[in-house]
């Protein structure tokens, strides 16, 4: 592990057999934070459903909007020989 720029949080003995790395004292992983993640997490999921359910409507209203040729086309099944 790479500590040049955070040499005091290292220490080693004379000869270099044990080595010695300074602890945080964090809280660590709390419940709040956990909770934070989770209500972020399904926003988001909820923010990406709701967008894939409006793109679809849209989708549908766009393609509703617009006159092709494949609108007025008719399938002819069992043409006559001399057509």
């Amino acid at each position: 592990v790479d500590f040049e720029d955070a040499q005091h949080r290292l220490a080693t003995t004379n000869n270099y057999q044990l080595v010695f790395a300074l602890k945080n004292h964090c809280d660590g992983a709390k419940l709040s934070v956990g909770l934070t993640n989770y209500a972020t997490f399904f926003f988001v999921v909820a923010g990406l459903a709701f967008l894939n359910n409006y793109l679809q409507r849209k989708e549908v209203e766009f393609d509703e909007d617009e006159q092709t040729a494949q609108d007025y086309s008719i399938v002819v099944r069992n043409p006559p020989t001399d057509a």
